[in-house]
């Protein structure tokens, strides 16, 4: 899936990176319908509740250390460009520039925020 960073390469231009254990997250709109044949519609009252939200994973930190002194490592299958679901309440979120020039909304989150990914 295309995000506004990638360029005419397919390659991802996030001009963002993130330290420690935070992320950014482009996020994407809630479905309009679900099931295998997509046939049941959610009601567009009942989407701004979802929990939980889709994005494409921008760019993710290395990983933190504890106050004991042991590292924590991001696990490896968090890398840019692939699909996550995440905590949608975060509060943290910022506007960064495309490539064209445009703000575009970003999430910033936690790895811990992020529980795994969906797909690329």
């Amino acid at each position: 899936m295309k995000t506004p960073w990638h360029n005419e390469l397919n390659e991802l231009k996030f001009p963002c990176r993130a330290l420690h254990d935070r992320a950014f997250i482009w996020p994407l709109p809630a479905p309009e319908r679900f099931g295998e044949e997509k046939l049941i519609e959610i009601p567009q009252i009942y989407r701004q509740y979802y929990q939980n939200g889709e994005g494409i994973l921008l760019s993710i930190g290395p990983g933190y250390w504890e106050s004991k002194g042991k590292w924590n490592p991001i696990s490896d299958q968090l890398k840019p460009g692939i699909i996550v679901l995440y905590n949608k309440n975060v509060p943290w979120y910022t506007f960064v520039e495309d490539l064209e020039g445009k703000k575009q909304f970003v999430v910033i989150c936690g790895a811990q925020d992020i529980y795994g990914p969906i797909g690329e």
